[in-house]
């Protein structure tokens, strides 16, 4: 007989968390779980984990999701139920042989990040892994928790409890099976694991691009993730590189592989969070390595200056790599996150009563949009008492961080266009290929994408099938879109018939 839990309920705070707006600091205390559980065969376990934080752990996307409780999720092995092609691959490798050395680079899209979590069906089911299946690999290895900790750490599920009425999803954390952690100097640290020294996929959360170091190791920093948001991920409370176990430079690793084919992705969430590039100054340097290249043909010796990523190229172009793909990097207004609630939805909920943000009164301001969050979710109910709504007066002002407007959007923009046009230029000098995500999500906000099999690709959220629960990060139906796009520039690069995947078997 299977035994029985009594779950923690957070009971008369929800109700508070529901009507006052839910998880924003201004508004109410951070909520904090007693306990978490432990699935083990056909019994549940109730524990405290050595050095558990008094507070929730914050998810890998940083969004500030509502939550209004915690859950237990099973693991539902989607991967694991997927076919298993065995395609002829000896025209991807080097050695004529019938397998393809495969290795992939990149942030939280290729970790399988979604959700608000980082977990094993996640990686398993990231583009990379996915990928890789199509390959015939089945040994791509992946930085996998341990099998008791699938869930890993941030995963959240939705629910229908709305307590405030207002629009934002109601997210309970999942609080079984999760990865073990301790709690050193104010931060979470993350055991290194000896199985994940011999990676093929070294993908981390909060990966930066810019800051890419071939000459580290890979579990101390060369996946660049030490900034992000303008403080290190050890402030923030991670140390996810130390998990990949491997004490190897990323240069190093990489040549000991001996790629044959490899995927590299810009780490695109950290970078639409942080565009800190100047539209003018990306043009001037672009034009500026355009014009060495017509002078001389020969590597730029400005790009060790601008490009670690470029020398990344380099490398790969060194150790004889045919075949390699770069994910560009969506316009930050495709993600949904970033444009669902709109001034247009408040004002037929304000009228024209002022919106006060940092202590300044605004009027008509039609352009704006607002990033999901507690006090969002208050303003946006129509069940919120007047004089609880955040917003509405100079002592009780929005702050600007929950605010897009037309302008900064359109600088964010700028700057990635001119990101996604220096990587086409280095894609083209080294001899690879662009995957234009940034089309892509582009379609999919338009309603314009349909599958090879017939499945239109909805970009709505949370209602739609492209976006999973934290309106970043794609579900593993999106996952699987994105890699039959890597798998259809591969077949026409390659001359080969990588066959793609179903997606129906996700809808």
């Amino acid at each position: 007989m299977k035994k029985l839990i009594n779950m923690t309920l957070l009971s008369t705070a929800l109700a508070f968390i529901g009507l006052w707006g839910c998880n924003d600091s201004d508004l109410i205390p951070e909520v904090s779980i007693s306990e978490y559980s432990i699935i083990d065969g056909d019994t549940i376990k109730n524990q405290i984990p050595p050095g558990l934080a008094k507070r929730i752990i914050d998810d890998p996307t940083n969004t500030n999701a509502v939550i209004v409780g915690d859950t237990i999720v099973i693991y539902k092995g989607t991967f694991e139920k997927l076919a298993k092609p065995s395609p002829k691959v000896n025209a991807l490798s080097k050695k004529g042989a019938n397998k393809v050395n495969y290795v992939a680079l990149g942030g939280s899209l290729s970790s399988g990040v979604r959700d608000g979590g980082y977990f094993n069906e996640g990686m398993l089911t990231s583009f990379p892994s996915l990928l890789a299946n199509q390959l015939g690999i089945s040994d791509f290895s992946l930085p996998l928790f341990d099998k008791s900790e699938f869930n890993g750490f941030g995963k959240k599920e939705k629910t229908n409890e709305n307590f405030s009425g207002g629009p934002v999803p109601k997210m309970k954390y999942v609080k079984n099976n999760i990865a073990s952690f301790q709690f050193v100097d104010g931060n979470y640290k993350f055991p290194s694991l000896e199985k994940n020294k011999n990676l093929d996929c070294i993908a981390s959360p909060y990966f930066l691009y810019n800051n890419l170091d071939l000459n580290k190791s890979i579990n101390s920093g060369g996946l660049g993730e030490e900034m992000v948001k303008g403080k290190s991920t050890r402030t923030l409370g991670y140390n996810l590189s130390n998990r990949l176990g491997d004490d190897r430079a990323i240069g190093v690793w990489l040549k000991e592989k001996d790629v044959d084919l490899f995927t590299l992705e810009y780490g695109w969430y950290e970078y639409l969070e942080n565009p800190s590039e100047d539209p003018g100054l990306l043009v001037s340097r672009l034009s500026e390595l355009k014009a060495i290249k017509n002078l001389s043909n020969q590597k730029p010796f400005a790009w060790e200056l601008y490009y670690k990523h470029g020398l990344l190229l380099e490398q790969m172009r060194e150790n004889g790599v045919k075949y390699g793909f770069l994910l560009n990097i969506p316009f930050y207004d495709d993600i949904p996150l970033h444009y669902k609630y709109t001034a247009d939805q408040l004002y037929k909920i304000i009228g024209s009563t002022p919106l006060y943000v940092d202590g300044y009164p605004y009027y008509d301001r039609q352009d704006w949009t607002f990033e999901p969050s507690g006090a969002i979710d208050s303003l946006f109910s129509p069940k919120v008492n007047i004089a609880l709504k955040k917003g509405l007066s100079s002592e009780n002002s929005l702050h600007g961080f929950h605010i897009n407007g037309k302008s900064e959007i359109e600088r964010k923009n700028g700057s990635i266009q001119r990101i996604n046009e220096e990587m086409k230029f280095l894609c083209d000098f080294y001899g690879y290929t662009v995957i234009d995500l940034n089309s892509i999500y582009s379609r999919i906000k338009r309603g314009e994408y349909v599958t090879h099999d017939g499945v239109r690709i909805d970009g709505r959220w949370p209602e739609g099938n492209f976006f999973s629960e934290d309106g970043i990060y794609p579900t593993a139906l999106g996952q699987a879109v994105i890699t039959n796009e890597i798998i259809n520039e591969l077949n026409k690069s390659a001359g080969t018939s990588i066959p793609l995947i179903s997606i129906t078997q996700f809808n």
